[in-house]
């Protein structure tokens, strides 16, 4: 009988395909666990499971938590019955066979791989991958972009991502390995070394931008309640941030950051709602403030935006890869792609159709000052910003400990785990000294990142990659070759703009000016 035909003999909770979906073995785990003591397993735990897991295979690499082994937290005695995690995972395998080696005669006779993740599981992980803090970026993007040029470039941004995008699923399908490795099986060690620094470049910068961001309301929140009798300087509030994200970053086990995540993910859905809302009800009263159709002075900064809104790119190959039916991946992503241009073009222009000329690098701080749900939304999506940092720092961390402690884990050694706690905390001391730097110029360090990390990332890896792995025909080739060249031009071009106009910026809105 086939893996899939010895289910119900084995009494499995549940099958094959959810098994080796991200997070499968851990979920089935959890499943047996709670049958075990008679109750019922957490739903909540495989949605977030499966989010989280996605980070440790991020850009379909293999970054896996440093003590990947069981901890004692985790293990079951004996005696009752029970097996400890590491033994049930055995036993899945021995069950259903390895994991990705093709070895799922019964899926496959249904044209379904390991991969147990349904259409719409995939549609919900690819919408919580694209769409985080970059939005809020986006109305002072229009501004500097103009209304009329920034709609029609983010749907053109949109497109582009989506068929880069594409391209990258077909080389992936046949190399089928990460994104660095991808680089080095292709043209060699030094594109992984490349590809590599670009994702922990962007990264990075997404954890200063976050942490700009936190700063920025923090200090409003504070001020609000001091009633601006001690007023502290931006940078104080990115140092600040250290006390909390020192201890997450120190997290060994990406599963013990579910918690922070789904607060996130309900924070951010709640901080869009109130943007919303502000921004129809103005304009229902006062209409439309003066707006430009294109802005010639910082359109270039819109393009740099543009790119890093789409920040979902890096979690694509770890989900196709858990799809269960990977041949609906492609119209999924051009639905979830239509949704999310949708937004960013709804979220850009209604709010600098608002605010017009006053329109903030961070759109929370247009929102009416001091109020009770301004405040409570800075507050909640400051909060989200921060628990998300630890996630976008994950990847980073592992990529650059697998370079620095090759082979040398903290599981047992504690010279090493204080070595790579004394690394984590450096880097992140990096990272709020970049953040420091650009807290005034937030929108500016945007742009950089974009134009620097994300538009190659997104635009000349993989019609590269393409080219070499998949393309079929002359047309083909001539075509990501075209893509390539052009890619290159709008990422120097782009990145030259932001640094050109790193100087002009005006200060952040500050909640003690206007009361």
């Amino acid at each position: 009988a086939s893996a899939l035909q010895s289910d119900a003999e084995w009494d499995l909770p549940q099958t094959h395909a959810q098994i080796t979906e991200p997070g499968g073995f851990r979920r089935h785990y959890l499943h047996q666990q709670a049958e075990d003591e008679g109750r019922t397993a957490n739903i909540l735990t495989a949605n977030f499971v499966d989010f989280l897991a996605l980070y440790g295979h991020f850009a379909g690499g293999d970054f896996p938590s440093d003590e990947d082994d069981d901890d004692g937290s985790d293990d079951v005695s004996a005696g009752a019955g029970r097996m400890s995690e590491s033994t049930r995972i055995a036993h899945a395998q021995r069950t259903y066979g390895s994991v990705g080696t093709g070895d799922n005669t019964g899926a496959a006779a249904n044209g379904v791989r390991a991969g147990g993740a349904s259409v719409r599981k995939t549609f919900f992980l690819l919408i919580k991958s694209f769409i985080g803090s970059g939005v809020l970026f986006l109305p002072r993007a229009f501004y500097n972009g103009g209304l009329a040029f920034s709609a029609v470039l983010m749907a053109a941004v949109a497109a582009a991502s989506l068929f880069t995008m594409l391209l990258l699923v077909r080389s992936y399908e046949r190399v089928h390995c990460g994104y660095g490795e991808m680089g080095r099986r292709l043209y060699g060690r030094w594109m992984e070394r490349i590809v590599l620094f670009s994702i922990v470049v962007s990264q990075l910068g997404f954890s200063c931008a976050g942490a700009i961001f936190v700063a920025t309301n923090m200090r409003d929140l504070f001020n609000a309640a001091t009633a601006c009798q001690h007023r502290l300087p931006l940078s104080f509030w990115v140092v600040v941030q250290m006390a909390a994200l020192v201890p997450l970053c120190l997290v060994r086990h990406i599963k013990g950051l579910s918690a922070v995540a789904l607060l996130a993910d309900v924070f951010i859905i709640a901080g869009l709602a109130y943007v919303w809302t502000i921004d129809i009800s103005t304009l229902g009263r006062l209409g439309s403030a003066y707006v430009r159709n294109f802005n010639p002075e910082n359109y270039a900064l819109f393009l740099g935006t543009a790119a890093y809104t789409f920040e979902g790119y890096a979690l694509i190959l770890p989900i196709v890869d858990a799809m269960r039916s990977p041949q609906h991946f492609g119209r999924v992503l051009s639905l979830v792609m239509v949704i999310c241009g949708t937004v960013s073009v709804a979220m850009g222009g209604l709010s600098y159709l608002t605010f017009g000329d006053r329109t903030e690098a961070i759109v929370l701080l247009n929102m009416p000052s001091g109020t009770p749900a301004t405040l409570a939304v800075q507050l909640l999506y400051s909060l989200a910003i921060l628990f998300t940092t630890p996630l976008m720092m994950f990847p980073v961390i592992r990529i650059l400990e697998q370079a620095l402690f090759p082979r040398r884990s903290g599981k047992r050694n504690r010279a090493v785990k204080m070595q790579k706690n004394a690394f984590r905390t450096l880097l992140l001391v990096l990272v709020m000294a970049v953040s420091v730097v650009g807290v005034e110029r937030v929108d500016k360090l945007v742009a950089v990142i974009g134009g620097a990390a994300c538009i190659p990332l997104s635009f000349i890896y993989p019609p590269l990659f393409h080219m070499r792995a998949a393309a079929t025909s002359r047309y083909e080739r001539i075509r990501d070759g075209v893509l390539v060249a052009l890619g290159c031009v709008v990422c120097v071009y782009v990145t030259q703009g932001a640094v050109n106009r790193w100087g002009a910026s005006d200060p952040p809105h500050d909640f003690c000016d206007a009361v």
